[in-house]
C-alpha cells in the first residue's frame, strides 16, 4: 500500500466547518495563520493524516496532467509515470469569441485515462511548497484525474 503524509486545515466558523488539504506542514501553517488573521473563525487545527497515494495531478496554469505512482523511494521522494488522457469535446458548447471559440460548460469534457508504459519514470520530492519536480507543482489524488482548458 502506498501512503503518505498530508496535512487537512479544519476551520471552524461556528456555524459551519471548512477543511482545506496540504502537502507540507509549512502550507498548512501558513494557510493556518492566515485564515487566524483574516477570517472570523471560531478556531483553527491542523490535522496529519496518511492518505493512499496511487496517483498524482500536475498543475499546469489552467490544464492538469494525471500520474500514476510507480513506487515510493522515501516519505520525500516518490517515482511517478504520465497516464495517457483521451478527451472528448462532443458536449462541450462552442459559441463564437475568443481566438476562434468560447466554451461556456468546459466541465462537459469527457477524458478517459488509461496507464502509458512508454511514459519515462520520474522523481517527484516533497518540499516546503508541496510535492514539486523542478518549478512544476503536483498533488495526490484520489484517482487519476486531467482537463484541458478549452478556452486557451
Amino acid at each position: 500500500m502506498n501512503t503518505v503524509t498530508r496535512y487537512k486545515v479544519i476551520r471552524d466558523l461556528g456555524f459551519d466547518i471548512e477543511e482545506k488539504y496540504f502537502d507540507s506542514v509549512e502550507r498548512a501553517c501558513a494557510e493556518s495563520d492566515f485564515m487566524k488573521k483574516l477570517h472570523h473563525t471560531v478556531s483553527v487545527d491542523i490535522v496529519e493524516e496518511e492518505v493512499e497515494a496511487n496517483f498524482f495531478t500536475e498543475h499546469g496554469y489552467s490544464d492538469a496532467y494525471a500520474y500514476e505512482v510507480i513506487r515510493i523511494v522515501s516519505d520525500q521522494t516518490i517515482e511517478v509515470r504520465a497516464m495517457k488522457a483521451e478527451f472528448d469535446f462532443s458536449d462541450c458548447e462552442f459559441i463564437p469569441g475568443g481566438f476562434s471559440a468560447h466554451c461556456p460548460n468546459p466541465s462537459a469534457q469527457k477524458v478517459t485515462i488509461t496507464s502509458n508504459e512508454n511514459a519515462p519514470i520520474e522523481r517527484i520530492r516533497r518540499t516546503k511548497r508541496g510535492w514539486m519536480s523542478g518549478h512544476r507543482r503536483f498533488s495526490i489524488t484520489e484517482k487519476p484525474y486531467a482537463y484541458h482548458d478549452v478556452n486557451f
